[in-house]
C-alpha cells in the first residue's frame, strides 16, 4: 500500500491547497503535517475526511510503480535536485496517479 501521509501532501500540493484550508474542521495543523511527513499514522476516518476534502478516493491495491514513484518524488523535495528533475518526476508521478485514482471531482 502507498504511504498515504505523502500522497495527500502531493495531492494537497497539486490544487494548491495550504495544509490549514485542508485540517480546517477535521484535525489540527500539527497532526496534519505529521500524517503528510510520516511521522504519525491517522486513522482511516481521518484519512477518509481528508480524501472526501481534496475530492479524491483511493482505488484498492495501488499499484507499485505509483509508490515507488511518490516516494522517489518525496524524497527529492529533501534533498538537492535539480528543478527539472524533480518537475519531470512529478508530471511522471501524475500521470500514474491519473491512471490510479478514481473519483476526481475537478
Amino acid at each position: 500500500m502507498i504511504e498515504i501521509g505523502p500522497f495527500i501532501k502531493l495531492q494537497r500540493t497539486k490544487q494548491e491547497m495550504t495544509q490549514g484550508e485542508l485540517a480546517e474542521g477535521i484535525v489540527s495543523l500539527s497532526y496534519l503535517s505529521k500524517i503528510e511527513n510520516k511521522k504519525t499514522d491517522a486513522s482511516p476516518e481521518i484519512i477518509q475526511l481528508l480524501c472526501n476534502r481534496l475530492g479524491i478516493e483511493l482505488i484498492d491495491g495501488v499499484d507499485t510503480d505509483l509508490q515507488k514513484k511518490c516516494k522517489q518524488w518525496y524524497a527529492m523535495l529533501f534533498d538537492v535536485y535539480d528543478k527539472k528533475e524533480i518537475i519531470d518526476t512529478y508530471k511522471d508521478l501524475q500521470a500514474l496517479m491519473d491512471r490510479s485514482i478514481n473519483g476526481q471531482k475537478h
